[in-house]
């Protein structure tokens, strides 16, 4: 499902993740604190 996964930088302190997939799919991001981290979830099919 996930081909890679190519961690960068952006100006002003802002990052980026760009996700390669096998194909296209249905995603959901979600924000979640305690500890803050934010949550991709990747449909299978």
């Amino acid at each position: 499902m996930v081909r890679q996964i190519q961690p960068g930088e952006l100006l002003g302190g802002e990052s980026q993740v760009l996700i390669s997939l096998d194909q296209e799919r249905d995603f959901r991001v979600q924000q979640l604190d305690d500890p803050v981290r934010m949550v991709l979830d990747i449909a299978q099919e």
